[in-house]
């Protein structure tokens, strides 16, 4: 399953040509994590650990977009490593089917207190299926 987050284009998020400025871009991916997984971020914090961006992959397209049109952050989760889980995330056009923005972002549980990287256990892993968020199919 793929958590949807909706998000209108305006003035401020595109250039002089029209095109999406990527820092704007950005943001709307980063809200779209935080919605896939604030259901349950209080449940790792409580278990002291935070989920920490460690790369990200991202392809923007160059193309104007009229400002006003209804855009979505499509979130799933593509796989877990043994101490990452890895997103896929993209930035679509829903009327004209058409993808603008995509992004794979690994990130990692760390403990709060060292920063270091936990392993996902299967309680964590849960915790994350939980989340409405299924493996993408291959």
């Amino acid at each position: 399953m793929v958590k949807t987050l909706g998000f209108i284009l305006n003035e401020s998020h595109c250039d002089e040509q029209s095109i999406p400025i990527p820092l704007k871009l950005l943001e709307f991916l980063e809200k779209g994590r935080w919605d896939a997984f604030s259901e349950h971020m209080l449940d790792l914090r409580e278990k002291g650990l935070d989920l920490v961006i460690v790369n990200q992959d991202i392809s923007f397209s160059a193309q104007p977009l009229a400002p006003g049109i209804h855009l979505e952050v499509r979130t799933s989760i593509d796989r877990f490593g043994n101490r990452t889980l890895v997103l896929l995330q993209e930035i679509w056009d829903p009327q004209k089917n058409q993808r603008y923005c995509s992004a794979k972002v690994t990130n990692c549980l760390a403990e709060k207190e060292s920063g270091k990287a936990v392993f996902l256990t299967e309680e964590l892993r849960d915790l994350f299926d939980s989340c409405s968020l299924f493996l993408c199919p291959k």
